[in-house]
């Protein structure tokens, strides 16, 4: 006995059902709520919903996403992960890492009120094949109410060569030194946040190129010495930093 039409089970997965109707219904994702802002890494949560239509029971489930940080209207992108191969219904991002796609400009983390979270869900690739907007859903789009990461300062204090306490002068003149102890002073700007860790380079005063670099160094210490062989007649520039426990750094 020939059987007529094309063979069973021909049809792709998420192809046409019965009486003409797809099998899958469009994928959608809501986003959490943001509200305000205070701490770092931010990370948005969404639901991630699939129907199958017809009388099949069961959602195709979820495997790519993508998170998008944009401006309210859309018109500047702070970052974007293109889709991401997964099931995950949350994503973590630093901030203090985002920049204007466009002209590099950093994202403002203290009284930003002009800050959104875009995101996307697609079911699997198979269901997908020759279909995509089927089984992408629309964007959903969530708003922060405001980003308040605080605004951390940083004041150099007293400068000390070997065991000598050479005061808070901008400039200094050393002879023959091997140790120069720094110290500052951490103020988080009122909104409470502690010094996470501090930074220390030393550079050449005119070129500019840097001689040593602590990179970032998580304590709460506000001293350090640098033990460097100092070169006479020679000018440098020592420069300070630190950030707070939301990673906003210091001028």
């Amino acid at each position: 006995m020939a059987l007529s039409g094309g063979a069973l089970g021909c049809s792709k997965i998420g192809g046409e059902g019965i009486a003409g109707q797809p099998q899958y219904a469009a994928p959608t994702v809501s986003v959490a709520a943001i509200g305000t802002v205070a701490t770092n890494p931010h990370t948005v949560s969404w639901t991630y919903t699939q129907k199958q239509q017809g009388q099949r029971a069961g959602a195709a489930p979820q495997e790519f996403y993508r998170i998008e940080y944009i401006s309210d209207d859309g018109s500047i992108t702070y970052s974007d992960t293109g889709w991401v191969s997964g099931a995950d219904t949350s994503y973590a991002t630093d901030l203090t890492l985002l920049k204007n796609s466009a002209t590099g400009a950093a994202l403002v983390t203290n009284g930003n009120t002009d800050l959104s979270v875009r995101v996307s869900v697609r079911g699997p690739a198979a269901i997908g094949t020759g279909d995509a907007d089927r089984y992408t859903s629309a964007p959903d789009t969530e708003d922060f109410t405001a980003l308040n990461l605080g605004v951390p300062t940083l004041t150099p204090g007293n400068v000390v060569f070997g065991s000598t306490s050479m005061g808070t002068n901008a400039t200094y003149t050393m002879t023959s030194l091997s140790a120069v102890t720094i110290n500052w002073t951490y103020a988080h700007g009122g909104s409470g946040e502690a010094q996470h860790s501090y930074r220390v380079k030393l550079l050449e005063y005119e070129s500019g190129v840097e001689l040593f670099d602590t990179d970032w160094v998580t304590s709460a210490a506000t001293t350090y010495t640098l033990n460097y062989a100092f070169l006479d007649d020679f000018k440098y520039t020592i420069s300070m930093q630190a950030r707070n426990t939301n990673y906003v750094e210091t001028t």
